[in-house]
């Protein structure tokens, strides 16, 4: 299907205000959110990390960055990395495992050289293709949206029928000072 000249205009424009919100987003994380928590790092030191770690040379910042992290992907690695000021929940991380299993993409937490104080974790890249990568969801069928949709609903339900103790922090979504959902 052959886009319009106003069409692709439109579309160039939405890219555009994604990427400059994106360069927001990570101007936010290095320059107010690190500092407010103590920590002093770089978009740069982060990439030379991420790039050591994985002993690549072409991590980059993946196309959509979170409020509260700054995430980096390495094609050749298929891994992403990911600086956060303040650590994911061990029992969160391990309950979603249980619960989701083989859809859940395992996350190993990598302990920095002592100096590097933002908390990093090591991701197995989801397979899949993000709904906002779609380029024409206005010919996207009505019965696809209604399957979507149906699937959601049974991947969130399949946490419900998890039975925990009254005492698990998990099922309030409490969360102290230093803990961050895996969704930030």
């Amino acid at each position: 299907m052959a886009f319009s000249a106003p069409e692709r205009t439109a579309a160039l424009a939405a890219l555009a205000e994604q990427a400059r919100q994106d360069r927001e987003s990570t101007a936010d994380f290095f320059e107010r959110l690190c500092p407010e928590y103590g920590h002093k790092s770089t978009e740069e030191a982060c990439i030379r990390l991420a790039n050591h770690i994985l002993q690549v040379s072409d991590v980059q910042p993946t196309d959509r960055q979170g409020s509260s992290s700054f995430t980096l992907v390495s094609p050749s690695a298929d891994q992403i990395v990911q600086f956060r000021c303040h650590p994911l929940n061990d029992e969160t991380l391990q309950f979603a495992q249980t619960v989701y299993g083989s859809m859940t993409p395992k996350i190993t937490r990598h302990v920095p050289e002592e100096g590097f104080t933002l908390s990093v974790y090591i991701v197995e890249r989801a397979r899949g293709i993000p709904l906002w990568d779609n380029p024409d969801m206005d010919d996207f069928p009505l019965q696809a949206y209604l399957r979507t949709t149906r699937d959601l609903a049974k991947l969130i339900a399949r946490g419900a029928r998890f039975a925990q103790s009254s005492s698990s922090p998990l099922p309030t979504g409490g969360r102290n000072q230093h803990q961050t959902s895996c969704i930030d």
